[in-house]
């Protein structure tokens, strides 16, 4: 098969681009990379699929690459090259997962090779590297070799190397007349493998009883130590004779007579004057006294455990409960009493834990309603083919506590009850634990978890499952959304408003959009949940292009955890009712007031009296503060010069321990005795974040029992459920923290939530400052009062007034949409226009200066060439954070509805970063 092709490679336009017969292969996985085209001799015809993972000829070298597509037909007059052999025996990537790849790389303008990465299973998209090695089998003294070439052998016989450290270490030894003669001698070979490289199946070493049950006693008569006496006793016994001659007896088991005297002097045999020896004890006595002449009595324990499993069990297991060791498994292996085999065993991050499973509720009347409209879709698509329209997509538009997570489930349970799967994503690890037990429960068995938090075996083992079918619902992060299921019927984004489904690196796609092309591709219903939609799904909505469903009253939940707590008793006695719940009542307290009165805490009245009662009740409090670490910034009280990073443009943060750390690099340096500029040991701590927090608490509270949540305290793998289960064990009283206490946690005990500094964030300069307070305000707030015990929540703020905050204290999300939608219309932000960032960065500022401002006016040209007359920009100037990591950060905005015919023909080099649809502007 022949063919040619490819497609545009500069980064300023979509990497979809033209599209030629022949076998179409994204080769290596540079950013810059583009696909080629490859033929197949008429043998290989069928072995090749779309999807599938390659070598291909690539230059003097070979690389990895990904089959795109297949035609039957080429071009005449092109040089085609022999596509290598496969790496993946069969796709490595499904149709919908290729498409959507080429979607994202369009919508995102982002390099086909990074969206291709992105959906590639764990140790593949890396690049490829040569490995040098000797030749099985080859004269390991050949003749007629120079010194160079002698050199190179030996080394190579010691041990393989990569070719590019040999390169490093000595480049004459690469050389032509070295490396060159010893491979065309077949003295030395290559081989390629992936940088890196690939999670391999975890084999585990397993052990089984090879013997009958009722051949354990005569296994052990074989194990222990060598004995002459306990020869002479299993040949006696053995015997038709009875009384055999002692002559008889030494020649047999080739001793003197020794051993035969220390038996008769035992008791075990009796010598006669006749020369003649016999037995003195009853036959079925000998096993046991040759066991004990051995010494293998000690095996049996080990025996014995097998026994028991009437399977293999993995090694650790068996020396576990035998307590046995190395050296007595490979005597019981070497006797053929055992037998010792190599088991693939799966790395699940689920292994050994038990989700009870749950009843179905009886659904509330709103709940009703909008699963009535669900179903509709649900029937209408779950059993198609080949869809000729896009199916539906719902916005689930429900307040805290309204139970949007059961008609998750039931949406779910219909698309597996029909053969198909189901992929939740949710936006922060924080949230998986508790999501995943209720999936879990629901589907027993069938749920997996894919989040960042995961080992690559962890995650390629999944991946492998859910190819497999072992799995019907997938829960989990960004990357849950690329699991390689076969026939997705529902994709549920949890939280869909959430930013951080947006990602930060290349490809910048988001999440939720990202989702929803997913479900078209594979057919599939789409169900968006928030209780604060983002303004851009809301406006969807709205416009007809969402089906929007609503819940507006919170939902009982927790009538029997709290059955014993105030208030719960005619919950207990109307269980099988519809119960409603209002949501809490928020108060806004004017911190400016607070230090009017001569309040200097961190805690105003209001909230130190409420938490005073909480405590005293025996239920318990969430504090939120947005910020990490102790204090904000630490300044000099005489110069005024502010501890800054010196690889950012930000200041650095005051931990606990003394220790100044950028939350931008990670970059940590102990807090200095002296001021760097000035020399005055007066510093102060201004600002607060939850360490400082936590020690306020500590000290007006000293009976609470206090817990802290953010990213400085979950390090490990585990750590966002070790913390939120010792929450609800109620091993705390008050939790502490950041962003991941305000999203979708179902916590019946807390009565109060008290937001530190309602401000943080708020006058940031970004068009989405509002909505991001407006949404985290709203969400932390439905953490109080999810039970018949109630609850109460406290802004602190200093502009009580702003009307994010306002709407956030009445619940108002309808109040608070009107009045920014409005600011949207009138300065051309999303929803109504789309906005397109370009990021430039580089280590000296004139640089910067000068290449945005050589973007903006090839921009300014394009627009005006395409008479594109939506077209406007902001900029360029110096970002919010204008340094990061050593380089300093310039960017530009422009409005324009088709930012890729904008950007093609703009030439952008690799230090600029394209942000389209971007989450923030800073």
């Amino acid at each position: 098969l022949r063919a040619s092709g490819g497609v545009r490679t500069d980064r300023s336009a979509s990497c979809q681009g033209r599209w030629e017969p022949g076998i179409e292969t994204l080769v290596d996985f540079s950013p810059a990379s583009q696909t080629f085209t490859y033929g197949i001799s008429a043998g290989q015809r069928g072995q090749y699929k779309p999807g599938q993972v390659v070598w291909v000829p690539f230059g003097r070298t070979r690389r990895q690459g990904v089959i795109l597509k297949l035609t039957e037909t080429a071009p005449e007059g092109v040089e085609i090259k022999v596509l290598g052999e496969a790496i993946t025996a069969g796709p490595a990537l499904t149709p919908e997962q290729i498409e959507l790849a080429l979607w994202l790389s369009e919508h995102y303008l982002a390099p086909l090779s990074e969206c291709i990465k992105l959906i590639l299973p764990p140790g593949f998209g890396g690049r490829s590297e040569v490995v040098l090695e000797f030749t099985p089998g080859a004269p390991i003294y050949p003749d007629d070799l120079t010194p160079a070439q002698q050199v190179l052998l030996l080394r190579l016989r010691r041990e393989s190397m990569l070719l590019s450290e040999l390169r490093k270490q000595d480049r004459r030894l690469v050389k032509d007349d070295v490396l060159g003669e010893l491979l065309r001698q077949g003295l030395v070979r290559m081989r390629d493998q992936m940088k890196g490289g690939r999670p391999k199946p975890k084999l585990v070493r397993h052990v089984q009883l090879a013997i009958p049950t009722q051949e354990i006693d005569a296994a052990l008569m074989r194990l222990g130590r060598g004995s002459k006496q306990a020869d002479a006793l299993v040949w006696l016994a053995g015997q038709s004779d009875p009384e055999p001659d002692l002559d008889a007896v030494t020649s047999a088991i080739g001793s003197t007579p020794g051993p035969l005297k220390t038996l008769a002097k035992k008791g075990l045999v009796e010598i006669t004057a006749e020369g003649r020896v016999r037995l003195a004890i009853p036959r079925e006595q000998v096993p046991a006294a040759v066991i004990a002449l051995r010494g293998s009595e000690r095996y049996r324990p080990a025996l014995e455990t097998l026994v028991v499993h009437d399977r293999p069990i993995p090694i650790s297991q068996f020396y576990e409960e035998s307590g046995g060791d190395a050296a007595l498994l490979k005597r019981l292996a070497e006797a053929e009493v055992v037998t010792i085999t190599e088991v693939e065993v799966w790395r699940d991050p689920l292994a050994g834990r038990v989700f009870p499973p749950d009843q179905l509720p009886i659904l509330t009347g709103d709940q009703a309603k909008a699963w009535a409209k669900i179903t509709v879709g649900l029937d209408a698509w779950l059993g198609r083919e080949s869809p000729d329209v896009a199916p539906p997509i719902y916005l689930l538009h429900g307040v805290t506590g309204s139970g949007k997570t059961e008609l998750y489930l039931r949406a779910l349970r219909r698309a597996v009850d029909a053969g198909r799967q189901g992929i939740v994503l949710v936006p922060e690890i924080s949230l998986t634990p508790q999501t995943l037990r209720r999936f879990a429960a629901r589907f027993p068995g069938r749920v997996a978890v894919v989040h960042s938090r995961l080992s690559d075996g962890e995650r390629y083992d999944t991946w492998r499952r859910a190819r497999a079918g072992e799995f019907d619902v997938v829960v989990g992060s960004r990357s849950a959304l690329f699991t390689p299921f076969p026939n997705i019927g529902v994709v549920v984004v949890d939280e869909e408003h959430d930013t951080a489904y947006k990602q930060a690196r290349t490809p910048r796609y988001h999440a939720r959009d990202a989702a929803i092309e997913l479900a078209r591709l594979s057919g599939a219903i789409t169900l968006l949940g928030s209780a604060t939609p983002s303004l851009e799904s809301s406006f969807q909505a709205r416009r007809g292009v969402f089906t929007l469903l609503e819940l507006p009253r919170r939902v009982m939940g927790h009538r029997l955890q709290v059955g014993d707590g105030q208030g719960s008793e005619g919950a207990r006695e109307r269980e099988g009712e519809e119960m409603m719940l209002e949501l809490p009542p928020v108060e806004i307290i004017d911190m400016r007031e607070e230090l009017r009165a001569g309040n200097r805490s961190m805690f105003s009245r209001k909230l130190r009296k409420a938490l005073q009662g909480v405590l005293a009740r025996g239920e318990q409090a969430i504090l939120f503060l947005n910020r990490r670490g102790s204090a904000t910034f630490v300044m000099c009280r005489d110069c005024g010069h502010v501890m800054h990073c010196p690889r950012c443009a930000i200041p650095l943060t005051h931990h606990r321990g003394n220790m100044l750390i950028c939350h931008h690099c990670n970059h940590r340096e102990p807090m200095p005795r002296n001021c760097p500029k000035c020399g005055s040991p007066r510093f102060k701590e201004f600002g607060a974040g939850t360490q400082r927090l936590l020690d306020a608490l500590r000290a007006e509270f000293p009976d609470a029992r206090p817990l802290r949540w953010d990213r400085d305290a979950t390090g490990g793998k585990t750590s966002h459920e070790d913390i939120l289960q010792d929450f609800i064990d109620h091993r705390a009283d008050v939790l502490v923290g950041t962003q991941m206490i305000a999203k979708g946690l179902d916590l019946p005990l807390v009565t109060l939530v008290g937001v530190l500094s309602a401000d943080v964030g708020l006058f940031l300069p970004d068009f989405r400052a509002a909505e991001r307070a407006f949404q985290v305000l709203t969400q932390v707030a439905g953490r109080a009062g999810r039970s018949a015990l109630g609850g109460e929540v406290i802004f602190q703020s200093y502009h009580p007034r702003h009307y994010a905050i306002v709407a956030a204290s009445h619940h108002d999300y309808a109040a608070f949409y009107r009045q920014e939608m409005r600011f949207r219309q009138e300065q051309g932000y999303p929803p109504y226009r789309r906005i397109t960032r370009l990021l430039y960065l580089d280590a000296n500022r004139e640089r910067c200066q000068q290449e945005t401002a050589r973007v903006a006016t090839q921009l300014q040209r394009r627009a005006e060439a395409l008479n594109m007359v939506d077209f406007s920009m902001i900029g360029p100037a110096p970002a919010f954070f204008s340094k990061e990591r050593g380089r300093f950060r310039w960017h530009l905005l422009f409005r324009s509805a088709d930012p890729g015919a904008l950007l093609t023909g703009v030439v952008l080099t690799p230090n600029w970063r394209i942000d389209v649809d971007p989450v923030e502007t800073l």
